[in-house]
Order: C-alpha cells, then sequence, then structure tokens
C-alpha cells in the first residue's frame, strides 16, 4: 500500500526467532548459525540481531548454508536501527554467493551486502532465490553504502525458477538500492514469472547524488508477466547510470511484461546526466522473439520518464528472431543523443509502401507530419500513414525539446492521440487538434501502434523555429501574432 509505515510482509508468530549476537563468521551466535537453527526447525522462523548496537560488518569465508525452510532474516531488528541498514554482510571480493534459498516464502529486509564477485555472465547472484516462489527482498543495500562507494556485488539478486517474487515496494522502508553491480535483479529461468520490481534505486545511493554504476539494472530472461515499477505514486524505479541497458526483456518466454511508471535516466526531481547506454531494452530469443511486452501504456501513472539516455527504447532482433507486438505508449521519451525509439538497434528504419517489411515490431511504419497550423490557442497538426491496409492505429503525438539525427524526433511529453483506418490503399490521414499551450521545446513527432501492438520508431519532425506562447490577452481584439512557426525538419 502506498504510503505504509510497515512491511507488508511479516510473520504475526514465527515458529522460532533466532537471535545473532556474533559478527564472527561460523560458531554459537552467528548468521550461519541461525541459519542451521532455523533450517532445522520446521515452518516459518525469523532471525534477528542483536550484535551490540549500530553497524556491525558479517565478513564470511565461504556462502552461508542454502536457506530450506521459509525465514524472515530482519536487519531492521539491529539495535539503533533507524532506517539504513546497520548489518553488513560481506565477502573477500572473490566469494560468488552470500546465499541461496530455496525455501519460498522467506524475507531478506535492511541488510547490506557487499564485496562479492561476479562470475562470466554476471548471473549468479550475490544472493539467489531458486525455486520456491512468494519471496521479498526489501530495504536492502547491495554493492555501496550512503556515500556510494564503490564496493561491488556482482549481482544483487537472482531469481532462477522462482515465481510471485517482490524486490522493493511501495511502503516506507522497502526501498532497496543497487550500485555498483553487474546486474541489480536478475528474474530468469522457466518456471518463473509474476514478480514485481518496484520503488528501488539502480546506479546511484540511496539519496540519487552519487555515481554508482551498474552494468544493467533489471534484466527479465525466459521471464513472462512481470512487473517492473507500476502505476501508483511511490511505485516507479529510478534507473541510471547502466552502461548497457537500464531494462533488459529478452528471449523465448519474456511475454506481457510491463514497464510502467519509472525514472529512466532521470531522477524523480528532474536531475540528468545520469544516462544509461539503452533505457530499455527488447529482443529475440532463440525460436521466437519477446512478445506483447508493453512499455508505459494509457492507464493514469503508467508513463515512464526515460530522458537524457543514448538510446531511449530499444526493439532488437538478437540472438536470432525478433521481437514483436511490443506497445510503447504514452512516455516522455526525450534527449536520448542518438534516437528516443530504434527498431532493429540500426538507427533509422525507413518507411516502405504498405508497411511490408519485417523485422522487430514488424519494422511498423512512423506516421509523416506535414503542417501544424495555430488558429488562437489551438493547434492542429496534420498528416498521413502509409502502412498496411484496412487496419486500425493509435497515433500520438508528442512535444519536446529535442531532435535527434536526420531531424527523428527525440520524443517529449505526449500531447495528443488520435485513431487512424488505412484504406485498400494502406493510406490514411490524420488530424490532431491540441491546445497551443501544450507544445514545448523545439520539435513535435508521432508514433503508429498497430493492432497488433506493434509500435513504431519516432517520425521525422516538425520543428519549432519559436517556443509557443499564448496569446497576450491584453492586446486587445487583434493581438499581434506570438505563436510558433513551423517547418518540417530537413
Amino acid at each position: 500500500v502506498a504510503g505504509a509505515s510497515e512491511p507488508q510482509v511479516r510473520l504475526s508468530s514465527p515458529a522460532a526467532t533466532f537471535t545473532v549476537t556474533s559478527a564472527l563468521d561460523s560458531g554459537p551466535g552467528t548468521l550461519r548459525d541461525a541459519i542451521d537453527n532455523a533450517n532445522a526447525n520446521e515452518g516459518p522462523d525469523e532471525i534477528d540481531f542483536a550484535i551490540g548496537t549500530g553497524p556491525q560488518s558479517i565478513v564470511l569465508d565461504a556462502a552461508l548454508p542454502e536457506i530450506t525452510d521459509p525465514v524472515t532474516i530482519d536487519g531492521t531488528s539491529q539495535p539503533g536501527f533507524a532506517g539504513r541498514p546497520l548489518i553488513n554482510v560481506s565477502g573477500d571480493g572473490t566469494q560468488l554467493r552470500m546465499v541461496r534459498i530455496t525455501a519460498g516464502q522467506s524475507v531478506l529486509r535492511a541488510i547490506s551486502v557487499t564485496s562479492f564477485a561476479s562470475n562470466d555472465e554476471g548471473r549468479n547472484g550475490a544472493v539467489v532465490f531458486a525455486g520456491g516462489g512468494s519471496n521479498r527482498v526489501e530495504g536492502c543495500v547491495f554493492g555501496t553504502n550512503e556515500a556510494g562507494d564503490e564496493l561491488p556485488c556482482g549481482t544483487g539478486v537472482a531469481f532462477e525458477g522462482s515465481s510471485s517474487n517482490t524486490v522493493g515496494g511501495a511502503f516506507d522502508g522497502a526501498r532497496n538500492v543497487f550500485g555498483w553491480c553487474i546486474l541489480g535483479v536478475v528474474l530468469i529461468g522457466e518456471g518463473s514469472g509474476s514478480s514485481v520490481v518496484q520503488n528501488n534505486v539502480f546506479g546511484t545511493n540511496a539519496a540519487m547524488d552519487a555515481f554508482a554504476q551498474c552494468s544493467l539494472g533489471v534484466l527479465v530472461e525466459d521471464n513472462p508477466r512481470n512487473l517492473v515499477g507500476g502505476v501508483l505514486p511511490g511505485e516507479g524505479n529510478v534507473v541510471v547510470n547502466c552502461y548497457t541497458y537500464g531494462i533488459d526483456i529478452i528471449s523465448v518466454n519474456s511475454a506481457e511484461n510491463l514497464v510502467q511508471g519509472n525514472f529512466i535516466g532521470i531522477t524523480p526531481d528532474g536531475r540528468t546526466g545520469m544516462d544509461n547506454y539503452v533505457g530499455v531494452d527488447i529482443c529475440g530469443g532463440a525460436s521466437n522473439g519477446a512478445k506483447a511486452n508493453l512499455v508505459g501504456g494509457t492507464a493514469a501513472g503508467a508513463s515512464n520518464r526515460i530522458v537524457g539516455n543514448r538510446l531511449g527504447v530499444v526493439v532488437g532482433t538478437e540472438p536470432i528472431v525478433d521481437a514483436t507486438e511490443n506497445r510503447i505508449l504514452c512516455n516522455e521519451i526525450d534527449q536520448s543523443r542518438e534516437i528516443g525509439i530504434d527498431l532493429g538497434m540500426d538507427q533509422i528504419s525507413m518507411l516502405d509502401d504498405d508497411d511490408t517489411d519485417v523485422g522487430s515490431n514488424d519494422q511498423q511504419n512512423a506516421p509523416v507530419l506535414e503542417s501544424l497550423e495555430i488558429e488562437g490557442d489551438q493547434a492542429m497538426v496534420t498528416g498521413r500513414l502509409s502502412s498496411a491496409p484496412n487496419e486500425a492505429f493509435r497515433i500520438e503525438l508528442f512535444s519536446g525539446s529535442s531532435r535527434t539525427q536526420a531531424g527523428y524526433g527525440g520524443g517529449g511529453v505526449l500531447v495528443g492521440t488520435v485513431n487512424v483506418t488505412t484504406d485498400s490503399d494502406g493510406n490514411g490521414g490524420l488530424a490532431i487538434t491540441i491546445p497551443g499551450e501544450r507544445l514545448r521545446g523545439e520539435s513535435v513527432v508521432a508514433t503508429a501502434t498497430d493492432a497488433s501492438g506493434d509500435t513504431s520508431e519516432f517520425s521525422i519532425s516538425l520543428a519549432l523555429d519559436v517556443l509557443w506562447e499564448a496569446p497576450d490577452p491584453n492586446a486587445g481584439a487583434n493581438p499581434p501574432p506570438r505563436n510558433p512557426s513551423v517547418r518540417v525538419q530537413e
């Protein structure tokens, strides 16, 4: 529940509570000893901490025992806890894993995890949940500290064949921080899906004022029907400073995932200069591509802010098969250094008659914008779409602050929509009337989405030579024009 002050999963009557009183690696009263005791005691247990007071570090000589019975490991119990983890569990920089949890219905709360290595693929996970679902990770910090220092942990959390898990959550104390990780959160494997990654921070510290680079924020591989973010206040993730992908959805079973309400390349208070190489990537698999995923959406709060990245959203082809039917709707995609939406990871896709080409999102043609006329406080944009004959399309119009290469718009804020149905020759005209005050920045662009859910790249922009300025109400009956002149960007 957004704004709630207590975690949503808490054992009301654990079978037993085991208290960690020693920061040593092994022996009575250690975390290793508590896990052994919890495994031996049937039923959901709780592990609390009372290692003196204040911050404590547990340095492991080897991975902790596999957790085979449900347990809550609760760092908030350490005396002196005031909202930030006081218990740090650390490797020596060479170990691959802190703990593997196969029990399901387990919780890791308010623990700092640092100094674990990564294998070649980076998917081993300092914390791995394998099989058994309905786990939670909340209030933890991976790979960094409040100052943003580099204390790498390879992959923060990996879920392998585990479903219905939650990382974060929209309540006080639920947010996890992932800095200096190869991968932040990994959802992978057959039998997985229906998990939630929500209200977390990737690539920076908790205050979002330090550089704590990740390779990749969230990886969804062979994994359907997950939610990354959410439509309610406090549910979106902040994903910045990732040198490959902010969010990556790949391979055969990665279908019907939702990416909504996130801040990608930008912080909630509007700070930029923390870009990802690619904001959101969706690509194919060995037998069929990632399919029917939704980035944004028409529901209130679903729009993502994808700002300042090198590439905003990519629908790709690797490794073999194209990704199709992926909707990219209502997002603010702006200030991309190369291109806002890229189908096929090949930069600009050329338009073709009747839109018969195939590829990522079936290489859906973008609209062609032809004119923008101003009358009073209204603006009308006209254009056309050439695509498959006798089909219905959703056209979205955006106004933003940048134009990318060859005049293709970077996107901006959604300012209007219209439905267009093509004729038997595959042609359809479009006209959208919007309040002029919605125009902002330097350009107006559009996308087209077909009935199957294939969204196009952005169109060539209409460039605004002068920023919109509302008519002066004090200028009399015939005020001088103060509206922008418009041209098609060459």
